[in-house]
């Protein structure tokens, strides 16, 4: 070390190529690069093959200022008539570093000719083509380099990103393991197999997946290599494994960098949550809505300014859900035309709160997403609406008392008695020890079994439990001790051939259009199923599409005119601007309304049309029909205005 503590070059006194490397290393992360440089011109000499020393090389010197020197420097030491393969190969990572792919195929070429079986050329000109675009030549280079030196890990890496690139992702996982096998300490080759995996966590075997990329991820990130990228994909994985503790520790190093992601907000809040640390799951939630307006969305020639209120269940972010999903709730939001309305997204919890009493801009209409009836009523969030509105004097879709009269107790007691529709018994409870054999008497007076039990709040599968006796309905109370809950008298709908059946409907001003049909082998049918039987049942079933299709064009047709009148009579009664409704036939004949409420994203058919190119016409429908709706109010509450 010299006496800046900074590595030296040192004597040439007989080291090993691995011990300049290590040194070049050392002198580079320190940021002397012409210590590294120099170190690495030596290795070259002994090994001009060397693919690292020679990226290194290449590095340090842009690094440095002194990469166009050097090129002239060994375009004047190689001559077009040279007889040594090894400076034009040196030659050549200079020009690629440099950005000159073409100067570097050229160079190449004549190495070619001097020594067409070494490995390193064949991987020079590879990664030359590669940086041109041309993958086709790249891979048979690439390959060509692996034949020769199965060990190349670089051939092996870039043949990785070209199979990514063409979604060929068994041969990408495959390639990148290969350069990982060749050289475990080869990082960007691991950070990029862990990227892999991860994404491709939810196929099969994707618990292994997530532990193979946990083990390649952080021994990368240890050794400082990856940088904020490494960190956060290092954290995310580790909140899917539920390693909650040194999913904190890395995320937490993470947040202290200058640079942002808002997944990373996402994964730091569910660690916390997971930990018991709810203020802090909060605090980092409220960041991420301040920092990333997500869902906002400007038109050109809006015909409607809209303030859409959105709703953050539990004042934090719970689930790992990233990227321009993350909070945006989905209902009609996707259905709105960028070409007509202009969108600008706020939220009840987070910047909302703080900001309530900011709001100066003029809007024309307000679009009240805050839509969960349930939570809205336990924590008085529509006030907070009410508030806004009575200071604005804006016209809103729909209303926050019209919500939060659609909890499915609140539903049940409206629609129950409407002619030719079942809204099924619906009762609220909040089972504990205390109560527990007064909830089972009750129950046993008013339901017959089949019965549901399900958490009051909660608008998917996972908080609902079917209840087949009284053992079970002890069990299910257990469960969910604590906790507002509902019991829901069991009704099915099933197609003659057993499956069972739900309709999606939606109303937009008034006006009904017919959302997607599910079938499913499990009485639990959802609009998305990651169960693989489910959708065989869907995608390969042509029968389930020509009746989904004839559905959409013909929905009286589909259940019988006196259906759709029933749930226009429902419409009337509920109130509500938009919304979705669930809804299958019984054995009689009658509409069996599930739910209704506008928690549901009845723009979910919209996903499923480059599959099922018979959804676009539904699809362009409702987008118009809510255009119309935003308009028209827009317009009544300017005329309202003066």
């Amino acid at each position: 070390m010299n006496s800046e503590n900074q590595p030296s070059v040192p004597q040439d006194r007989g080291l090993t190529i691995n011990e300049d490397y290590k040194w070049a290393q050392t002198a580079f992360q320190q940021g002397e690069f012409d210590t590294a440089a120099t170190l690495c011109r030596r290795i070259l000499k002994a090994d001009f093959g060397n693919y690292a020393a020679a990226g290194m090389l290449a590095e340090a010197l842009r690094q440095s200022g002194k990469l166009d020197q050097e090129i002239e420097a060994m375009k004047s030491a190689t001559g077009p008539d040279g007889d040594q393969a090894g400076p034009y190969l040196i030659l050549a990572g200079l020009l690629r570093a440099a950005g000159d792919a073409t100067g570097a195929v050229e160079t190449l070429e004549r190495a070619v000719a001097i020594d067409p079986d070494m490995p390193a050329i064949r991987l020079g000109l590879g990664l030359a083509y590669y940086d041109l675009g041309d993958l086709a030549s790249a891979e048979t280079l690439l390959g060509r380099a692996i034949e020769l030196d199965p060990a190349c890990a670089p051939a092996h890496y870039f043949m990785g990103n070209i199979h990514s690139q063409a979604g060929d992702w068994p041969g990408a996982i495959d390639a990148f393991s290969a350069a990982m096998e060749a050289d475990p300490g080869y990082h960007n080759a691991g950070l990029e197999l862990a990227h892999l995996l991860f994404r491709r966590r939810k196929d099969e075997g994707g618990a292994n997946r997530l532990g193979r990329a946990a083990d390649l991820v952080l021994p990368a990130i240890s050794q400082g290599i990856g940088g904020f990228e490494a960190m956060l994909l290092a954290g995310k994985i580790l909140v899917e494994l539920k390693r909650y503790e040194e999913a904190k520790k890395v995320l937490e190093v993470a947040a202290s960098r200058p640079e942002k992601h808002s997944d990373l907000y996402v994964a730091l809040s569910v660690a916390y949550i997971n930990l018991g640390e709810g203020g802090k799951a909060r605090e980092i939630s409220r960041r991420l809505l301040r920092e990333y307006p997500v869902g906002s969305r400007p038109s050109p020639r809006p015909e409607a300014e809209v303030l859409v209120l959105e709703f953050l269940s539990y004042n934090a972010f719970t689930r790992p859900i990233y990227g321009p999903n993350t909070h945006a709730h989905a209902n009609g939001i996707a259905a709105f035309r960028p070409e007509r309305v202009s969108l600008d997204h706020m939220f009840i919890q987070g910047i909302m709160v703080d900001q309530l009493e900011s709001i100066t801009r003029k809007y024309d209409v307000v679009y009240n997403d805050v839509a969960n009836a349930e939570v809205n009523v336990e924590h008085g969030y529509s006030s907070a609406v009410r508030d806004l509105l009575d200071r604005t004097g804006l016209p809103v879709i729909n209303a926050p008392e019209a919500i939060d009269l659609t909890t499915r107790a609140g539903n049940y007691e409206r629609l129950h008695g409407v002619d030719h529709l079942i809204f099924p018994r619906t009762i609220p409870i909040r089972p504990d020890a205390d109560n527990m054999e007064d909830i089972v008497e009750q129950v046993m007076a008013e339901y017959e079994f089949p019965l549901l039990v399900r958490l009051a709040s909660l608008h998917r599968a996972g908080g609902i439990e079917r209840v087949e006796d009284v053992a079970g309905l002890r069990a299910a109370l257990t469960k969910f001790a604590g906790k507002p809950c509902y019991v829901i008298q069991y009704h099915e709908s099933k197609l003659p051939t057993g499956m069972f059946l739900k309709y999606r409907g939606i109303f937009i001003g008034g006006k009904f259009f017919p959302g997607r049909m599910n079938i499913s082998g499990n009485w639990l049918v959802g609009a998305s199923t990651t169960r693989p039987g489910d959708k065989k049942l869907i995608e390969g079933n042509t029968e389930f599409q020509n009746d989904e299709a004839r559905w959409l064009a013909d929905p009286a047709g589909a259940i019988g005119q006196a259906n759709i009148d029933a749930l226009y009579a429902a419409d009337a009664i509920l109130g509500l601007d938009n919304y979705g409704m669930d809804f299958g036939i019984a054995d009689d004949g009658r509409v069996i309304v599930f739910e209704a409420n506008s928690c549901m994203n009845f723009l979910s058919i919209q996903r499923h049309v480059p599959k099922f190119p018979y959804l676009r016409r539904a699809c362009e429908d409702i987008k118009t029909a809510m255009a119309d709706m935003l308009v028209a109010k827009a317009r009544e509450g300017s005329a309202a205005g003066g």
